[in-house]
């Protein structure tokens, strides 16, 4: 593993770190505000590294077998006229993003890419290094409070007003034996296409599954919404059973092609919907 700065030609795999990284603040967000919108993938990567290129940044990758694995970003934003009146206004870099892919945590990369920005911002003069951390995010707290990062500012919320029903109420149809492994429990995450009725799902939602041998319904609560450019690339994440397989049964992403061509797939990408019944 080796830490470079960012190169065009690691754009989509960034692309992949912030939609990995989004949709695990999904997933702790007791507020359910945040959500992964359609359009994420495609535009959040190139917003950031804009960001860093106007503001006297660096993006570093760590990268292993010529794919990058995790990122560290860091700007230097100006004070505006307002900040001098009660601040003193040190010169300071800000982390503006930071992730390092699941599937290769606890091997010290994140500290490496962390010391690397450290590195950088102490070499153009800057006295502090500021970041934003997820309240609900006890893993990224962690992380930084090792690193001798504290909290300054605090961020409250509070709800004062509720406009109806919050979530919407989605239906789809499933085959029986599906149906009756999330009956059961033992399914709890369903496959999809990511196409424009699966782009209105968030977190919280509700389906109605209706059972196409028997028409009964069933009502389950969306936990999570997980985005892949293929289920090949879903398979890797989850467990068979969760997907509905009995544990003997071998799990192939090409049994889904029987439902969603690899042109639909690569078209749409494809989505795992992790669902809790009621």
């Amino acid at each position: 593993m080796q830490i470079v700065e960012y190169e065009n030609k690691y754009l989509e795999d960034i692309k992949d770190l912030l939609v990995e990284l989004e949709e695990y603040i999904v997933s702790i967000d007791k507020d359910h505000l945040d959500h992964v919108h359609p359009e994420y993938r495609e535009k959040m990567a190139v917003l950031d590294l804009e960001e860093v290129n106007k503001n006297t940044g660096k993006c570093y990758l760590a990268v292993e077998n010529n794919k990058a694995i995790g990122l560290i970003m860091g700007c230097i934003f100006s004070y505006d006229e307002y900040d001098y009146l009660d601040y003193k206004c040190p010169k300071r870099g800000e982390i503006t993003e930071l992730i390092v892919t699941n599937k290769i945590r606890s091997k010290g990369i994140g500290q490496g890419l962390i010391n690397k920005i450290e590195e950088y911002f102490k070499s153009v003069g800057c006295e502090y290094v500021i970041v934003d951390v997820f309240a609900y995010n006890e893993i990224g707290k962690s992380f930084y409070n090792k690193k001798d990062y504290h909290v300054r500012m605090e961020t409250m919320i509070k709800k004062i007003q509720w406009y109806g029903v919050n979530n919407m109420r989605h239906e789809m149809k499933l085959n029986n034996g599906p149906f009756e492994r999330i009956k059961n429990g033992t399914k709890t995450i369903e496959l999809r296409l990511n196409d424009e009725k699966r782009q209105l799902l968030s977190v919280k939602d509700l389906i109605e599954f209706t059972n196409r041998t028997n028409n009964e319904k069933m009502l389950v609560e969306i936990e999570g919404l997980y985005h892949y450019p293929s289920f090949e690339e879903l398979y890797k994440n989850f467990d068979k059973v969760d997907m509905g397989y009995d544990e003997d049964d071998i799990a192939d992403p090409k049994d889904m092609e029987e439902y969603y061509s690899p042109e639909e797939q690569s078209k749409y990408g494809v989505l795992g919907i992790k669902i809790k019944k009621i």
